[in-house]
């Protein structure tokens, strides 16, 4: 384990195996870390939630879960979950600099989040997706399986799995490459790839 001496680190985190934590970053809560994460420097984790209405904040009390194996590089923000009890980075993620991962959002497994992308609350992202850089979502989307959202893409509501999205929703054609690289079986992926079919003219 490697804690840099800026970082400050609150007691009730829990920091498992192989773990790095680098310069002045801020771990603040209740959050748990899996085996084998790197976060590099000048990162809150577990930041308050951004969240005007006093009646949506909760007591901020849920977990902000990392998993295994999860790369979260310098000055990403990943805020407390407020109405559910979880905020979570699934294992093998990896979060370039200046991304924001707002309250009650849930990443799957093997996501990709870009430099300066920016998830709003309640955002979920199913496995091996791809968040493109600045690009944002609207609170309580939903993104499958294998989609890659392009950079500065503003997106929102239900994106469908193993698709390619632009601005606005605007689907560019299949996420092959992504899709072909997901550590899936054969099966999974025609699957992925067969249900992809049906929103392409």
């Amino acid at each position: 384990m490697s804690i840099h001496k800026t970082a400050i680190i609150d007691k009730a985190v829990t920091i498992g195996k192989n773990v790095e934590i680098g310069p002045f970053t801020q771990i603040l809560g209740n959050v748990k870390i899996g085996n084998d994460v790197q976060i590099k420097s000048n990162c809150i984790i577990g930041a308050e939630a951004d969240q005007p209405r006093v009646e949506r904040l909760g007591d901020q009390s849920g977990t902000i879960l990392i998993e295994d194996s999860c790369v979260i590089k310098d000055s990403v923000i990943i805020s407390k979950p407020t109405l559910t009890a979880t905020t979570k980075i699934g294992s093998g993620s990896y979060l370039m600099s200046n991304a924001y991962i707002a309250h009650d959002s849930v990443l799957g497994n093997n996501v990709t989040i870009a430099h300066g992308a920016r998830l709003s609350g309640y955002t979920t992202v199913s496995d091996f997706s791809n968040i493109g850089a600045n690009a944002t979502t609207h609170q309580k989307t939903n993104i499958g399986m294998c989609v890659m959202v392009g950079a500065n893409a503003f997106v929102k509501g239900e994106l469908k799995s193993g698709l390619i999205y632009v601005n606005k929703n605007k689907i560019l054609g299949i996420n092959k490459i992504g899709i072909e690289n997901a550590e899936l079986s054969k099966d999974e992926k025609q699957i992925i790839l067969k249900e992809a079919n049906k929103y392409i003219n």
